[in-house]
């Protein structure tokens, strides 16, 4: 079972007195205009977050990551098996800019050590395809000069949709109430973890392809359905999705069926896409 909640606190509480976590709690108000924020550092560790100036903004945002964590049950307290390589976990903090350099995002995010893995034991194939950037110049070319719809959406904590299907036993956080001789077992793929875009990646495949998709045979991460009017293309970066098409109500109908799979960030018509702005 996923460690339980009064746990969780126990976990924030202690990591806050060595430095490395705060009993983050109630989140207070404050403005998330992005003109407000004072980010000097884009990637702090976490007791710099902490202390600095933008902590309510890191608070909030290791708060989600650990609600996430939580809601999809990624691991479950086991018994050690002894002679396994055993994982350390690392809370990674980083502020993510649009395409002017202005803050837009804090992100946390809670990573196993997928340097200390052994290949054959707990990962083989790791392989990931990825949407080359002409394609991507391409796509926009095509939606631009026949004023397609583009829309883009990203898929919140991806990697943590992805079943595993390698035993991979992480050592229980700093702070973490475990019994003597528990550890963690991973449920689901997480960052850090070799094969984690790999999963995903498979993952994120086989529902486009149930949806009636089919990706492109040079060009994998750009999948096609239809043709015409009705037709739809999707172009994947990992969890970041360009969705285009002749037709707002076949683009529409595309990414509600993404919607109803995964939980994802919304973008709407899009702006930007991997900091290509679109106009």
């Amino acid at each position: 079972m996923f460690p339980p909640t009064a746990e969780m606190h126990q976990f924030q509480e202690k990591l806050w007195h060595n430095g490395k976590l705060a009993d983050i709690g109630p989140i207070p108000e404050y403005n998330t205009n992005v003109n407000t924020l004072s980010v000097t550092n884009l990637k702090p560790s976490v007791k710099e977050a902490l202390t600095g100036p933008d902590k309510n903004h890191w608070c909030e945002a290791i708060k989600a990551e650990m609600d996430g964590l939580e809601s999809m049950h990624i691991w479950e307290t086991v018994d050690w098996p002894k002679d396994t390589n055993l994982m350390d976990l690392k809370l990674v903090l980083q502020v993510k800019t649009d395409t002017n350099d202005i803050p837009y995002k804090f992100k946390a995010r809670f990573c196993t050590h997928g340097f200390s893995q052994k290949e054959g034991i707990d990962l083989d194939k790791v392989f990931t395809p990825v949407v080359p950037r002409d394609a991507i110049w391409t796509i926009l070319t095509i939606t631009a000069k026949f004023n397609w719809e583009v829309n883009s959406v990203d898929v919140t904590q991806a990697y943590l949709n992805a079943d595993l299907h390698h035993n991979i036993y992480l050592k229980p956080p700093e702070g973490a109430e475990v019994p003597a001789g528990k550890v963690y077992k991973l449920i689901k793929s997480l960052y850090g973890l070799k094969q984690s875009s790999r999963e995903w990646h498979k993952e994120l495949d086989t529902h486009l392809q149930r949806l009636g998709f089919f990706p492109l045979l040079n060009v994998p991460c750009v999948y096609l359905r239809g043709a015409g009017a009705s037709q739809v293309i999707i172009t994947v970066y990992v969890d970041d999705m360009l969705i285009v098409s002749p037709q707002r109500d076949q683009a529409n109908q595309a990414k509600k069926a993404i919607i109803d799979k995964w939980k994802i960030t919304n973008n709407g018509p899009a702006k930007e896409f991997l900091k290509i702005k679109i106009t």
